[in-house]
């Protein structure tokens, strides 16, 4: 698990990111946004070591797992992004 903290005079936010040693799929939650859970997945993946997917910076009270512009890259293959899980 990664949990990336950024702290500001006005915001504290936090990124947090899992997958199990033998899992294709990995998680993610932001604390900007509640009740959700995103993933990214890669058949690829199972057996290595590490988190394997991009981890996502935080931005301070703002979901950086799902910013205006487009769900960010995860290095999932075949959906590169960061996506809300169904």
């Amino acid at each position: 698990m990664i949990l990336d903290v950024r702290a500001t005079a006005t915001a504290r936010t936090h990124n947090v990111f899992s997958r199990a040693l033998n899992g294709d799929t990995a998680y993610g939650s932001c604390a900007a946004a509640a009740n959700t859970l995103y993933s990214v997945s890669n058949p690829g993946w199972p057996g290595l070591a590490g988190l394997r997917a991009t981890a996502v910076a935080p931005l301070d009270g703002i979901n950086s797992l799902s910013p205006a512009a487009g769900p960010p890259g995860g290095a999932g293959s075949p959906t590169a992004e960061w996506l809300p899980v169904q």
